[in-house]
């Protein structure tokens, strides 16, 4: 009986959703409201019904939603910077989040389960600091970086390894016409709808010189972008070998090409690190060998690019993105380099911690000067913990992110599966990113895989020799849990 009401609920609410938004459409702002509402209520009983089902409609959400609230922007004329539709995700997270509970997601408790629960738990409650800007800060933290983080509790619940595998191939397909998109406002021009956002809600970020702007693709942010196209390619260089070179080469060169024409660095340097830790895995090496060989060759970087480097580049966007990442890859420490900005960051956020012990709350990393806050964020996520947790966040970062590495790479190491090297290589790829609240529409995705892995590993196989893409997956039903699977 509850399965059946819960099915007929996105009709049930279609309809009158529509009618009231078609009535108040006139008004600033109505229509998106009751188009954000109405699409809250279907995915959220999507997500009860069938959780894999809710997470694929989530992902095409989260790609899709940053073109949506250009479209919209054009359509009823509003232009608030409090979206009603980046309040969609979180709360489809907490639906998911609750599924997971009752499926059991807190059963056998492993130290990253309970460091992450910890870590979730400081950063929400560090929405009541007196320190930050105010309470609805605050809340914007809660659902900018807390929601995405119950990722991990589905991960480790709802999704076994086929039902993963059919995920990562969902965001791999995406990449691709998400790339396309990246390149076609890189060469030929961004459309009305984009050149309105950059009007409208534009940020110094967005540009990388006098009259050129970064491609953001559907995004709403140029790193949101390009860490989404880098993921795709991770996904893709997994499956070599077990997918068709003529379908995957290609797929990967137009993501990878995108991430050079997106003018990030950071992202460009962490897919090189990702794609060395990977093929360190697929070889067998052990997690010591492999960071020191993945340094290596991340030292090695400014020589290879210095060395293709065109002795010309172009006047046009191409051009110009690809002399800012030439100028920054080669010379890290120069003038053309922010990476000393990115550091002091760092360095501030992590000396703040050590000034205010309790840190000065969520909303002070995720603040908006628009809606009356003031942002401390560091853009790193160590800095960001110890500023809105303090020395307890900071702790609990790193007790996250050192074990959710360590166990993601042995696992790999060990099965050398497509879907454990793409589990290793989206955490690298993201790495500093998971508790970005600007980032939520991807980094989610690595606290579900990390909520997986954790399952994966906190119940091996019974034969230690045993590889794992050699183990038959049986089939996890959407309330079941990973101790009852195995």
């Amino acid at each position: 009986m509850r399965s059946t009401i819960l099915r007929a609920l996105p009709m049930v609410v279609w309809l009158p959703m529509m009618v009231l938004a078609g009535t108040f459409a006139a008004a600033d702002g109505t229509l998106r409201l009751f188009a954000a509402a109405a699409i809250v209520l279907v995915m959220s009983a999507i997500a009860v019904v069938d959780p894999v089902r809710g997470l694929v409609v989530l992902t095409v959400w989260l790609v899709a939603v940053g073109i949506v609230r250009r479209l919209f922007t054009g359509l009823d004329g509003s232009t608030a910077t409090a979206d009603p539709f980046l309040i969609v995700a979180p709360l489809v997270f907490i639906v998911l989040g609750l599924v997971a509970l009752n499926a059991g997601a807190l059963r056998h408790r492993s130290p990253l389960t309970n460091s992450v629960l910890a870590l979730t738990t400081a950063l929400t409650l560090s929405a009541m600091n007196p320190l930050q800007s105010d309470l609805f800060g605050g809340l914007i933290g809660i659902a900018l970086v807390v929601t995405p983080m119950l990722a991990f509790l589905v991960g480790r619940s709802l999704v076994d390894r086929s039902q993963l595998r059919r995920l990562l191939a969902t965001v791999a397909v995406l990449g691709v016409p998400v790339a396309i998109y990246g390149h076609v406002q890189t060469a030929v021009g961004f459309p009305s709808w984009d050149q309105r956002w950059i009007d409208l809600q534009g940020y110094s970020a967005l540009y990388v010189a006098e009259g050129v702007v970064r491609p953001f693709g559907s995004f709403a942010s140029g790193n949101a972008f390009a860490t989404f196209v880098a993921v795709g390619v991770v996904i893709a260089l997994a499956c070599l070998g077990r997918v068709r070179p003529t379908i995957i080469v290609p797929a990967a060169g137009i993501m990878a090409t995108a991430v050079w024409y997106s003018g990030i660095r950071t992202v460009l340097v962490l897919l090189v690190a990702a794609v060395g830790l990977m093929l360190a895995a697929r070889a067998g090496w052990g997690p010591l060998r492999a960071v020191i060989v993945g340094l290596a060759v991340v030292a090695a970087l400014p020589l290879a690019v210095s060395f293709i480097a065109p002795d010309a580049l172009s006047s046009n966007a191409s051009g110009a993105l690809t002399a800012r990442q030439i100028s920054g890859l080669t010379d890290p420490f120069g003038d053309d380099s922010t990476l000393i900005a990115h550091l002091q960051l760092l360095d501030g956020g992590v000396r703040t911690a050590f000034r205010e012990p309790l840190g000065l709350g969520i909303g002070a990393v995720t603040g908006d000067a628009r809606l009356g806050g003031v942002s401390a964020a560091t853009e790193k996520d160590l800095g960001d913990a110890g500023v809105a947790a303090g020395l307890l966040g900071l702790g609990l970062y790193l007790a996250v992110a050192i074990t959710g590495l360590s166990r993601t790479y042995r696992l790999a190491a060990r099965s050398r599966g497509a879907v454990e090297l793409a589990a290793m290589g989206i955490l690298i790829v993201t790495f500093q990113h998971w508790l970005t609240g600007g980032m939520s529409s991807v980094t989610w995705f690595t606290w579900l895989v990390l909520g997986w892995v954790d399952s994966e590993t906190s119940h091996p196989p019974s034969d230690p020799g045993e590889a794992i893409d050699d183990v038959p997956q049986t089939s996890r039903s959407p309330g079941a849990s990973s101790s009852v699977r195995r």
